[in-house]
């Protein structure tokens, strides 16, 4: 086996885990493995990819690891390309075919302003108010999503099905997407949400349960379209922007409802943590405090003017 090549490892390793994750995260593997880490790695044997190597290719992903030749890639991105390295080698190893690895990797730093775009109240009401204007199961889902802090994908899986009236609670149990496989057509997939905590029964206020049922349909058709056809995330994202466009609304990302729903809980003291952490899927309360607790800037300083009385 010491001639075995890390890209014909890859191919083998992948044979493996189509039998063991879900089809999307497959897909997601697959396209890190033929677009970046086969074409970098491509002379390497298994056992010359070691750590040194690794640091290297992180290195040449962060300065021109983009496919259009602009440039490097985000540190997220990165990162999920290095875990499908780390995860092959350390199956290989399992199987004795290199010695186990010891991983010491470091990403370079990138100063970004990291604080998370979202919708001040006004716009938030001025959302609200356009919905009430122009009252249709894709305009209600922006309300669904900034109000109970759905991805877009589990929106766009939502059917009527999964919501609960008497309880007023939605379920969330799937998610949406259309998944890329290189040298093959996309296609949509329904299946698991993101992770086992995305798994949640989330209440529903009261009053956009009342403007719900306004446009409620039977049990199996689909939320947003009111039909037993869905519609893909890519479409409702495009209604999406027309939509905040026409209105005269920030043009944020569709993302940015699920901050925006975080930030106006940060904002009221009646909104724990852990409960927020619930609602939005997120498996450790400790990373939403990091994630929204930081960006809060407006809250900070209310807590700070308080010791005023002090003084």
């Amino acid at each position: 086996m010491e001639d075995l090549l890390f890209r014909d490892w890859l191919e083998k390793w992948m044979l493996e885990q189509e039998n063991l994750i879900k089809e999307s995260s497959c897909a997601s593997f697959d396209l890190h493995i033929q677009n970046h880490i086969i074409p970098y790695f491509k002379d390497y044997k298994l056992e010359e990819v070691d750590n040194n190597s690794i640091q290297e290719f992180i290195y040449y992903l962060s300065k021109e690891g983009r496919l259009d030749g602009t440039g490097g890639l985000a540190i997220a991105t990165i990162r999920d390309i290095i875990l499908v390295v780390k995860l092959s080698l350390k199956e290989a190893a399992r199987k004795n075919l290199i010695n186990k690895p010891i991983f010491d990797l470091k990403y370079p730093k990138i100063y970004v302003d990291d604080q998370l775009v979202t919708l001040t109240k006004e716009e938030q009401h001025k959302l609200v108010q356009a919905v009430y204007l122009d009252l249709t199961p894709k305009s209600v889902g922006l309300l669904i999503s900034s109000f109970c802090s759905l991805r877009i994908g589990e929106l766009c899986a939502l059917k009527w099905s999964d919501i609960n009236f008497a309880d007023k609670t939605i379920t969330i149990n799937k998610t949406l997407q259309r998944i890329y496989k290189k040298g093959c057509k996309s296609k949509i997939v329904i299946g698991p949400p993101k992770t086992e905590s995305s798994y949640r029964i989330i209440p529903i206020p009261s009053q956009l349960a009342l403007i719900m049922q306004k446009i409620q349909n039977k049990s199996n058709y689909y939320v947003l379209t009111g039909t037993k056809n869905y519609t893909e995330p890519r479409t409702y994202r495009r209604y999406y922007q027309n939509f905040m466009r026409k209105n005269e609304l920030p043009q944020i990302k569709f993302h940015g409802l699920r901050h925006t729903f975080a930030t106006r809980a940060i904002e009221n003291p009646e909104f724990d943590i852990k409960s927020l952490a619930y609602v939005m899927g997120h498996k450790n309360p400790s990373f939403t405090l990091n994630v929204y607790g930081r960006s809060n800037l407006s809250q900070s300083r209310k807590c700070m003017e308080s010791l005023n009385s002090m003084l």
